[in-house]
């Protein structure tokens, strides 16, 4: 390669520093240098563009993890609770009687009354001598008879009172499922401190 002296025009080897002709220094520049490679020198403006184009994709990713991600927990939260507070309410409102299957129960009750042991004596009413049973402990048997004319099957709850001649007790008794349209009968029993046969009672209600 040449190199053309800018003092007298002549061209003298690439491998001297001044002119042989006129004695003229040459100042190389860089770009007439055969090894040298000329390197864009990166600016910010460069390297934030260069830097958002190559690691876009990765950007976008890890944008949307930390983003979306958190995004979906709250959603999915939110429907546990709602279905969670659904759950709850359908329950009080089932135990409250307000929904639940379509049932109607009807019925009627027959009992009897069995003492531990029997003692009697005769009372005189009016001119008549009359044998008298004494009150003492036993059972108060009751047969609970229940008919279902809903469109559901379901479990009857029976409210009994019972009167001892002497004091009332409430009890509540849960029978066996009931189909739709049919009927059941069950059997009951409870023992009392002191029973009157002459005044006791038991009434009942059912739904």
């Amino acid at each position: 390669m040449a190199i053309r002296c800018s003092g007298c025009g002549k061209l003298n080897p690439d491998t001297v520093k001044m002119c042989e002709y006129c004695g003229k220094s040459f100042t190389l520049s860089p770009l007439l240098v055969p090894s040298y490679k000329p390197v864009r020198k990166e600016r910010a403006k460069d390297i934030l563009y260069s830097y958002s184009d190559s690691d876009s994709d990765k950007l976008e990713d890890t944008d949307s993890t930390i983003l979306t991600q958190p995004g979906k927990k709250p959603k999915k939260l939110i429907s546990i609770i709602v279905a969670a507070i659904s759950i709850v309410i359908t329950i009080l409102l089932l135990s409250l009687g307000i929904i639940g299957p379509n049932t109607d129960f009807s019925g009627y009750l027959s009992y009897s009354v069995h003492l531990d042991s029997i003692s009697s004596h005769y009372h005189l009413e009016g001119d008549e001598w009359v044998l008298v049973f004494d009150p003492g402990p036993g059972n108060i048997s009751v047969t609970i008879h229940v008919w279902n004319r809903g469109e559901d099957g379901g479990t009857p709850k029976v409210h009994l009172r019972a009167f001892t001649g002497y004091e009332y007790y409430d009890h509540d008794v849960e029978g066996p499922h009931c189909s739709a349209h049919s009927s059941i009968s069950f059997y009951w029993s409870h023992h009392y401190d002191l029973i009157d046969i002459y005044k006791y009672n038991v009434t009942g209600s059912i739904k």
